[in-house]
């Protein structure tokens, strides 16, 4: 992921440039994003930990999805190289 430009396939849900984009809390590739799409963006994102039965296994994968994250980027800083096991790491999560 160092270095290159990556698309989620959530970012494809809407058409670019239409008003329905505009709202889109899922899309993240444009300049412009308006407050109400971040705020509904970051409440489904942590949702899921307020689920009695799913919390705890929603905020430990999250927890080890982030670690694995960190541990791509502490890597390529400890060693100064694009490693692909460290580009895999990161783009895991």
């Amino acid at each position: 992921m160092y270095g290159k430009d990556v698309l989620s396939g959530w970012d494809t849900l809407t058409k670019e440039g239409t008003t329905l984009n505009k709202y889109d809390f899922f899309d993240s590739d444009d300049l412009d994003k308006s407050t109400t799409g971040s705020l509904v963006k970051a409440a489904i994102k942590i949702a899921p930990a307020f689920i009695p039965g799913v919390a705890p296994w929603y905020i430990g994968t999250r927890v080890i999805l982030n670690t694995m994250d960190l541990m791509g980027k502490l890597g390529k800083m400890a060693t100064g190289s694009d490693s692909p096991v460290f580009s895999t790491l990161e783009g895991i999560n």
